[in-house]
C-alpha cells in the first residue's frame, strides 16, 4: 500500500522547476503524469489485515466480493509511428511513446523529438553538432489533431509488457521528463526521437531481452536507408548526399536501423520478448489510429535537381566550345560556389561535433580553395601562370575523382556528376591556354630563312 503522503512525494519530484518557456513541458502536464505512475501503485488494491480481522470466525476464507477492493485497469503502453510529412523537420518521420490510464481518464504523448527554432543560434547549432533536443509530454488529443492538419497518419502498436513493465517503463519517463533530465544532444542516427524508445523500452524489460529479427535481403547502409525520405525534397536530397562522409556507407545493423520511425515500428511489429526460450510477441494489437485518404498518392516524382545539373552542363559545355580560355562571368561565380561547398564539407568534416560527415571523399574534387580561385577570375581579365598551374591540377583532381567513383564506397551523387564533369572541363580549358603558349615559348628558338644571292 502506499500512502497520500507517497503520492504527493512523487508529484514534488515529478515537477521540479518550470521548463523555460517553448520548452519541455509544463507542470500541469507533470502533474497528469504523476497521477499515471501513482496509479500503478492503487492504495487500495490489497486487503488490510484489520479488514481481515472482521470476518466472522467460523466462515473462514478470504472476504466477499463486496469487501473485495476492485482492481484498477492497468495502464496501456503503446508506440506512435507518425508517417512522413512535407516539413523538412517531418521527412523521416516521427516516433512517439503513449500511456493511458483508463482508471485516472489520463491519455499522454512523450516525444522525444522537441526543439525551439527560437533557442538562438538553431542553425548554428545544427550545423555544429550541439544541438539539444528535449522530452516532452502533452495530451494525444491535441497532437492528434496537430498531424491531421499536417496529413501524416498515426499508426499505433499495443505493447504487450507485463504490469511490472509498464510501471517501470513509466517510472524511466518521469526520471527522463525531469527538467535536469530531460535534455539530450541530438544525434540524427544513434540519438534521435526513434533510438531512445528503443533503448528505454529495452531499460524497461528488466530481465527480459528484445529479439529482433534479421531482415530479410543484404543490409542496407544509413545513405540508402535515408535516401527514399528526402527524394521528396530534391535539392535538400542532392546537398545531404554530399555532405554525409563514408561512415553513412556503413551497413546498419538490425538494431541500428531503428533510428528511422518506420523502421522501428517495423522491427517491434516482428520483435519478441522474453528470457531463454520462453518469448512472446512485443506488439499485441496495431491500430491505424489516423489515415489521410490523398497520403501517398502523389507517386514517383522526376529527378529535377539532376535534370537541372544536366542543362546546367550543357550551357556550360556550349560556351567552353564558342570561347577559348576563361568566361569571367561564368567561370567566377561557379568555382566560388565549389569552393564554398568545399569548405562547408571540410567544416563539418574538421570542426564541427558531428561524426556522420567525416571522411567525405567529395573534399577530393571540391576544394575550399576553388574560392579564392574564384576571386581571382573575377578581377583579372586572363589567368595568371600560377593560375593556369592550378586550374590543371584541379582539373585532374576532378578527373580521377569521376573516373573512380564507381569503384569506391562513397558514391558520387547523380545531381553533383555533370557538376565535378563541367567544373573538371572549365578548368581543363581555363589552363591550357596558358600552359600551351608557355610551351611554345620555351621551345627551341626558330632558325632564320637563309637567302641566296641570284646567280649571274
Amino acid at each position: 500500500m502506499f500512502s497520500a503522503g507517497f503520492h504527493k512525494i512523487i508529484i514534488t519530484a515529478f515537477t521540479g522547476e518550470r521548463a523555460a518557456p517553448g520548452k519541455g513541458v509544463s507542470v500541469s502536464v507533470s502533474l497528469c503524469f504523476a497521477l499515471v505512475f501513482a496509479t500503478a501503485f492503487p492504495g487500495n488494491a490489497s486487503v488490510s489485515a484489520s479488514a481481515m480481522a472482521q470476518a466472522p470466525p467460523d466462515l473462514p476464507g478470504p472476504p466477499s466480493a463486496a469487501q473485495a477492493a476492485p482492481v484498477p485497469p492497468p495502464l496501456r503502453v503503446s508506440l506512435l509511428t507518425i508517417l512522413p510529412g512535407s516539413e523538412i523537420y517531418s521527412l523521416w518521420g516521427h516516433s512517439a511513446l503513449r500511456i493511458t490510464d483508463p482508471q485516472q481518464g489520463l491519455d499522454i504523448t512523450y516525444n522525444y523529438g522537441t526543439f525551439d527554432f527560437e533557442s538562438g543560434n538553431f542553425v548554428l547549432k545544427f550545423l555544429h553538432g550541439n544541438l539539444d533536443y528535449t522530452l516532452s509530454a502533452s495530451g494525444f488529443a491535441s497532437g492528434r489533431r496537430a498531424y491531421e492538419a499536417q496529413g501524416r497518419p498515426i499508426i499505433e502498436q499495443t505493447l504487450n509488457l507485463a504490469p511490472a513493465q509498464q510501471r517501470r517503463l513509466a517510472e524511466l519517463l518521469a526520471v527522463n521528463l525531469r527538467p535536469e533530465n530531460r535534455r539530450y544532444r541530438y544525434h540524427f542516427l544513434f540519438d534521435n526521437c526513434s533510438t531512445r524508445i528503443r533503448d528505454m523500452l529495452e531499460a524497461a524489460l528488466g530481465e527480459e531481452i528484445l529479439h529482433v529479427p534479421e531482415p530479410s535481403g543484404d543490409a542496407q547502409t544509413f545513405r540508402a536507408l535515408i535516401d527514399p525520405y528526402q527524394r521528396a525534397a530534391p535539392f535538400l536530397d542532392a546537398g545531404i548526399d554530399v555532405l554525409l562522409g563514408a561512415p553513412a556507407d556503413r551497413p546498419a545493423d538490425p538494431r541500428e536501423r531503428m533510428f528511422l520511425p518506420e523502421y522501428l515500428m517495423e522491427a517491434f511489429g516482428a520483435a519478441r520478448i522474453g528470457s531463454g526460450a520462453a518469448t512472446r510477441p512485443l506488439v499485441a494489437r496495431t491500430d491505424t489510429l489516423l489515415w489521410i485518404a490523398e497520403y501517398g498518392a502523389s507517386g514517383g516524382r522526376f529527378p529535377w535537381e539532376t535534370a537541372a545539373a544536366w542543362l546546367f552542363f550543357a550551357v556550360g559545355l556550349a560556351l567552353t566550345l564558342r570561347h577559348a580560355g576563361a568566361i569571367r562571368a561564368f567561370d567566377a561565380p561557379f568555382f566560388l560556389a565549389i569552393g564554398l561547398a568545399g569548405l562547408l564539407i571540410a567544416y563539418l568534416w574538421f570542426v564541427s561535433h558531428h561524426d556522420v560527415t567525416n571522411a567525405n571523399r567529395h573534399l577530393f574534387w571540391a576544394w575550399p580553395t576553388h574560392a579564392l580561385a574564384g576571386g581571382v577570375l573575377l578581377f583579372r581579365r586572363s589567368p595568371s601562370r600560377p593560375l593556369a598551374f592550378y586550374m590543371a591540377a584541379a582539373a585532374a583532381a576532378l578527373g580521377v575523382s569521376v573516373l573512380i567513383s564507381p569503384f569506391v564506397a562513397q558514391p558520387f551523387p547523380a545531381a553533383w556528376l555533370p557538376v565535378a564533369l563541367l567544373a573538371a572541363v572549365r578548368a581543363a580549358r581555363i589552363a591550357l591556354p596558358m600552359l600551351a603558349g608557355g610551351l611554345r615559348r620555351v621551345g627551341p628558338p626558330r632558325q632564320p630563312p637563309t637567302s641566296s644571292a641570284p646567280s649571274s
